[in-house]
């Protein structure tokens, strides 16, 4: 990957912020040495008879080897690696005017082959750099080889960035649903749980260590709508659909127990697992019995009256109310 667009030299690409942005991405820069890192840089140093080799990240003022190999001197010429975002081949520091009162020469650092190493965007993270404390040419097969190296280097680190990215990004999405108001019960496509949220333990009475690992079937669904439930995972095992999958759906679960209350269900299918979202909703059932109730006995009241009584609808209309005046606009 090509060097990157912006500011270089004294320092412009090292304080970039968004290259800084993606060195911190890496999680590398205030963590552990990489053993995979230690790994290619032994191989550098002992391919090319050099006597260390470098894997290094470099910020805006402080740099971070995360592999190497030999004692690693405290000042070498990454730096300019980065800021340049360009290859550094120096076969005797003492004479370069490149790098002249340098304070990588004060730590005996008198040969250097580098190499960027980039994001997965292209921006100069650090540098994979061999190293000598005494002068040499170097050859187009020593530097095609360093070059190869810090390839592998970059790949690794990208990976590794990839991969806490997804760490993270699962961590924030289980923290969300464990902290969701709804109870949250994920299965795997044999009907096995694989999540159940804080919600879930509230509702059901299950902590998650005994529920995870068991047939939802055996935790939550009343015995009567167990085969219904298992025909359902085989008919979506046979590639048929679901009835269920989009939609809100008023369904009767049961708690440790044994009670059975009304539940609301929404269901999403990931993969080859299923997430249920479920709130029990006794007291909503609960409200609309009475709202039910209340109507009935309204309209047993109003039929009992000999006065007709009606409304009329938006556009106007006469809507016939109670019997007496149905019976009215029958005889008339």
């Amino acid at each position: 990957m090509g060097p990157t667009a912006g500011a270089t030299g004294a320092d412009g690409r090292l304080s970039d912020a968004a290259r800084l942005s993606r060195l911190r991405a890496t999680g590398m820069f205030d963590g552990v040495a990489c053993p995979s890192l230690d790994r290619l840089a032994r191989a550098a140093a002992h391919q090319l008879g050099a006597s260390q080799a470098l894997v290094s990240l470099v910020g805006s003022d402080r740099r971070r080897v995360v592999g190497h190999f030999g004692t690693p001197p405290e000042r070498t010429f990454c730096r300019i690696v980065v800021d340049t975002d360009a290859p550094l081949m120096i076969s005797d520091a003492r004479a370069d005017d490149r790098v002249t009162g340098h304070p990588a020469l004060a730590d005996g650092v008198i040969a250097y082959a580098g190499f960027p190493i980039r994001s997965s965007d292209g921006y100069p993270l650090g540098a994979f750099g061999v190293l000598d404390n005494q002068p040499r040419d170097w050859t187009p097969r020593e530097l095609l080889l360093v070059e190869d190296l810090a390839a592998v280097a970059e790949s690794e680190i990208v990976l590794r960035t990839q991969e806490r990215e997804l760490a993270m990004t699962a961590e924030r999405l289980g923290g969300m649903l464990e902290n969701a108001p709804d109870a949250h019960v994920a299965i795997d496509a044999y009907g096995v749980v694989t999540g159940w949220n804080t919600a879930a333990e509230k509702i059901f009475g299950y902590p998650a260590a005994d529920a995870v690992g068991r047939p939802v079937a055996d935790l939550i669904i009343p015995d009567r709508f167990v085969s219904a439930h298992a025909a359902g995972l085989a008919r979506m095992h046979s590639g048929g659909p679901s009835t269920l999958i989009g939609r809100r759906v008023e369904l009767v679960a049961r708690n440790r127990d044994g009670a059975e209350f009304p539940v609301e269900m929404g269901l999403v299918r990931e993969g080859s697992g299923f997430h249920a979202f479920l709130h029990d909703i006794t007291d909503r059932q609960a409200e609309r019995r009475r709202f039910e109730h209340e109507r009935a006995f309204l309209r047993a009241l109003l039929d009992n009256l000999v006065t007709g009584v009606g409304a009329r609808d938006e556009d106007g209309r006469l809507t016939p109310f109670n019997r007496a005046l149905r019976d009215i606009h029958r005889q008339g």
